[in-house]
């Protein structure tokens, strides 16, 4: 048996003064805390938490706007009021050239709609974009009439009864949006066609001196931007089936009483201000007529003005 301690095996370790004393100061040393990182991490998922809380909020809201314009069961007003120039009262089946030309109704959901008009005008317009974009590349009719009618505040086009001064946020392709709407090919129901012109109709100037003097020394004089060439007349009665339908709805017995203008093939144009220029504003009584209109007259330098927020035809 081996008599050799366990000690002769453990290699002695010897410590000086100085070591001891370096060993107490590197012991007085406090650890490091890592606690200001935790809080830093803990505060920043808060930050995180709370924006993906109001976006989901913010896209939540933007959800029930839209469910509420394709809900509203929007629809057009098919008869206007008129008085005659014999004082008796007619109802009338009316083209694009009246006022009161593809008058919405809004049957459900009138205080949603309202609000949503209000953040289309001052609110929340980046918003309102947003929602008149997706209504109008949906297949709900409610939703694209809803959307339609809002173009005008979102472009702030509105000249009366006082110019709006907000800078509106439609774009070149919204415009092109509208005016794609305007064919049945693309558009079967026969009142967004309508209101897309109505709509279509609030957003267009036309900047031609001539044409402006012309106006001026009789409303109702003819200029270039009224003529019709036989390229849009064709188009126009071509369409009229759609447009206007042919079977006659008004009651016989009241025919004397009543007006049916929706077959008229016509253009016509006034005088308006904007941003205190003079303009003309102009009207197609159907919704092929305005898309022949369209199409041989959008060249020559017709463009988009994103500040003015309307396609200008010189």
């Amino acid at each position: 048996m081996s008599t050799h301690s366990h000690s002769a095996d453990v290699k002695q370790e010897s410590h000086t003064p100085q070591d001891h004393a370096h060993g107490h100061a590197h012991e007085s040393h406090p650890p490091k805390v890592e606690i200001p990182r935790l809080l830093m991490i803990a505060f920043a998922l808060v930050i995180l938490a709370g924006a993906v809380s109001i976006l989901g909020h913010a896209r939540f809201a933007e959800n029930a706007n839209f469910e509420s314009m394709k809900d509203a069961e929007a629809h057009v007003n098919p008869d206007l009021r008129e008085r005659g120039d014999d004082g008796q009262v007619y109802t009338v089946k009316p083209n694009g050239l009246a006022d009161g030309y593809a008058i919405i109704k809004i049957d459900k959901e009138r205080e949603n709609i309202a609000a949503i008009v209000s953040l289309c005008d001052s609110t929340d317009p980046a918003q309102g974009l947003r929602l008149f974009r997706r209504a109008l590349e949906s297949n709900n009719k409610s939703a694209k009439l809803v959307a339609l009618y809002c173009a005008d505040y979102l472009a702030h086009s509105q000249t009366s009864p006082s110019p709006q001064r907000l800078k509106g946020v439609l774009e070149v392709s919204d415009v092109e949006h509208i005016v794609a709407l305007l064919d049945a090919k693309s558009e079967p129901d026969l009142e967004v066609r309508k209101y897309a012109l109505h709509a279509l109709s609030d957003l267009v100037v036309l900047t031609d001196a001539g044409a402006i003097a012309a106006v001026e020394a009789n409303s109702k004089a003819d200029n270039k931007y009224t003529k019709i060439s036989d390229g849009m007349k064709s188009a126009a009665t071509n369409a009229l089936t759609a447009d206007a339908p042919a079977k006659d709805d008004i009651d016989p017995a009241k025919s004397r009483e009543s007006k049916d203008k929706r077959k008229e093939i016509k253009i016509a144009t006034r005088k308006d201000k904007v941003n205190g220029k003079s303009v003309l504003q102009i009207r197609w009584s159907t919704p092929a007529l305005g898309l022949a209109w369209w199409k041989e007259n959008l060249k020559d330098g017709a463009k988009w003005d994103m500040e003015m927020q309307r396609f200008v035809v010189p």
